[in-house]
């Protein structure tokens, strides 16, 4: 598959062909991306910035993190051909982190199709309960279930706290926790940093 994005950031797709002109299966993760893509009843914002330590809201965000869904007073056909209301989602991604963590796990491109996927369950969601829903948490019920719908991320980011010498530290003293450090586990055990946040 081939995405492309014209002057309006909005991306389509198109499917790619073998030699002989036949079109190339797609892996179920692709797919999914090509349903988003398709339905004109969500639209997806991803805002990126290689800079990004914290969202739009002010959130720790750790390469992505979902914003938020929005009803609107629009509707739209869906891809089951139900007029429904058109949602608006919102994501956040540092792509710089992002990659870092796929680069690690072998996986390019694992994790931001992760956060686009995750933006585009959580505006179904919204559409379907017809509640729209705030920035993504532990305890956002619509984050957790779009997170667990999206598509794999590339693996597990672990973190931890560190204090002023650079140990780690349980933090639960004022003044003890100095920075915030997320890390992966690469194939041979080696942890490996893809951000610290003081």
């Amino acid at each position: 598959m081939t995405c492309s994005k014209d002057k309006d950031g909005n991306i389509s797709n198109a499917v790619n062909k073998d030699k002989d002109g036949n079109p190339v299966a797609l892996s179920s993760d692709a797919l999914q991306l090509v349903t988003a893509i398709n339905d004109h009843s969500v639209k997806v914002e991803v805002s990126a910035s290689i800079k990004a330590t914290h969202t739009s809201t002010d959130r720790l965000m750790v390469g992505g993190a979902f914003i938020g869904s929005e009803i609107t007073d629009k509707k739209a056909t869906s891809p089951a051909g139900e007029e429904v209301y058109v949602v608006n989602a919102k994501q956040g991604i540092n792509p710089n982190v992002l990659s870092a963590a796929d680069e690690v796990h072998g996986k390019p491109g694992a994790n931001t199709l992760h956060e686009a996927t995750e933006a585009y369950y959580g505006a179904l969601i919204s559409q379907k309960s017809y509640k729209s829903s705030g920035p993504g948490s532990d305890t956002n019920p619509t984050c957790l279930a779009a997170h667990g719908a999206a598509t794999p991320q590339s693996g597990e980011i672990r973190s931890r706290f560190l204090d002023k010498m650079g140990g780690p530290t349980p933090g639960m003293l004022p003044g003890v926790i100095y920075a915030v450090q997320f890390y992966v586990i690469d194939s041979k055990g080696k942890e490996v940093e893809i951000m610290r946040f003081k």
